[in-house]
């Protein structure tokens, strides 16, 4: 079977990796090839929801997705993080959060995950992203290329993957055991003598 080819495959359809493709997509136009493979880019609704800090929320902005959600989220002005249950009759605060980073503009806000994905769905198929329900299972690089597996037996050649599927991703434990490591003692700059 013949790999389709294509300049970057992003691995993982979540808030990170539907972000990444369109600001890719808007710097580098309409030529530069993205996948995004995903098994759950036409995903059930999410009930989860997220809180998106002041420069996340600056990056959707700048990539044109926030206006489509800007209604739905909720500034969060205060934050208080307590290791006490609600029941409890003392309930001793560890850390708080508050404020604004500028005058009018929450350091945070809560939203549906829902919500979100659907503007970062949206605008990336506006973008002509290609977007396929499919895990990627497996990779090889290779000199100039990366082959990519999908799940549904499909492949893909590219010139990067990118592993944006979380922290449990196969792809970024593959890539980091192959990759040697310094210890901590040994790393930073050193001057010749």
């Amino acid at each position: 079977m013949a790999a389709e080819r294509t300049d970057v495959v992003i691995a993982g359809g979540g808030f990170a990796g539907l972000a990444l493709g369109i600001a890719l997509r808007q710097s580098l136009g309409a030529s530069f090839g993205i996948l995004i493979a995903d098994p759950f880019i036409d995903r059930p609704a999410d009930a989860r929801a997220s809180a998106i800090a002041a420069a996340a929320r600056r990056l959707f902005e700048s990539i044109g997705v926030w206006g489509a959600v800007a209604e739905a989220a909720q500034p969060i002005l205060d934050m208080e993080v307590s290791d006490s249950r609600l029941a409890d009759r003392v309930r001793p605060v560890f850390l708080t959060f508050g404020g604004e980073i500028l005058p009018g503009e929450p350091f945070a806000h809560i939203i549906e995950n829902c919500d979100l994905i659907e503007a970062l769905t949206a605008k990336a198929r506006e973008l002509g992203i290609t977007l396929k329900a499919c895990a990627v299972t497996g990779f090889d690089a290779g000199s100039g290329s990366i082959a990519v597996e999908c799940a549904d037996a499909t492949a893909s050649a590219a010139r990067l993957l990118v592993a944006a599927d979380g922290a449990r991703s196969v792809r970024s434990r593959s890539a980091t055991n192959s990759t040697p490591r310094c210890s901590r003692a040994r790393a930073g700059a050193r001057r010749r003598a």
